[in-house]
């Protein structure tokens, strides 16, 4: 089993932040979801994920991604233009 101690922690938030210009919750949170898996002994993580999507890569609490209301994207000025096809 895996242990981080506050040192383990310091030294890699610091590292993220000086040597890989990550912020250092970006880290963190890379990893809280795989060390959840452990923790609950499942192998897979979509038992554990926040927003877990099914094999279509939808969401199905909120069946997401859905359609777009074209009031919606009027209101934030957002155009979809026609695919075009190139021979």
């Amino acid at each position: 089993s895996l242990t981080l101690t506050p040192m383990m922690c310091s030294r890699l938030l610091k590292h993220a932040d000086e040597e890989l210009a990550v912020p250092g919750l970006a880290v963190i949170s890379g990893g809280i979801d795989r060390m959840v898996m452990e923790g609950l002994g499942t192998d897979n993580i979509r038992d554990v994920i926040a927003y877990p999507k099914n094999q279509q890569a939808q969401e199905p609490m909120t069946d997401a991604p859905a359609p777009v209301d074209p009031g919606q994207l009027h209101d934030l000025g957002i155009a979809i233009l026609p695919t075009t096809r190139t021979p």
